[in-house]
Order: C-alpha cells, then structure tokens, then sequence
C-alpha cells in the first residue's frame, strides 16, 4: 500500500464546476483502482491524498500530473503503509 500527498497550482480559470467534475470523475474511477483519499481546493492549489495499492496510486499520480487543469505538481509525501 503506498500514501502519496500532492500539491499543484490550480489553473486561474478553473471554475467551482470544474473542481466538482474533478471529484465527480474521482468518485466514479478511484473505487475500481481501490484508491481512497481527499481532495482540498482553496482557490488557488490543490492539496490531495492518495492511499491504495502502490501501482494504482502510481498510475494515478502519472495520470493526475498530465491534467491540464493544473500545474506545478509536486509529490510533498510517499510512504510505504502497512493499512489505511
């Protein structure tokens, strides 16, 4: 199991609407991967957690770092967990 906390900058044109596609998308992908986690948007960033099997949160952070919507990310923690 790998935990992995992300921040990046958030586009200036990124829209309320956008930020729920963003969880909307989320909610329907993450449980198939079986990645749990939280997403925070304060405007400007995003803060982001990600737990689950290694390589789903792996593909994950691959697939998040090409999201236009966004930029400057940066991996702030990856730990190896034994459990959520």
């Amino acid at each position: 199991m790998l935990i992995a906390c992300l921040a990046n900058s958030a586009l200036h044109s990124l829209t309320s609407k956008d930020v729920f596609a963003i969880i909307d998308a989320s909610e329907r992908n993450n449980p198939a991967r079986s990645v749990t986690g939280f997403l925070l948007h304060d405007g400007d960033r995003f803060l982001q957690l990600l737990e689950g099997p290694t390589m789903a949160v792996e593909t994950l952070l691959a697939i998040i770092e090409q999201d236009p919507r966004h930029r400057d990310l940066e991996v702030v923690m990856r730990s190896a967990a034994e459990e959520r």
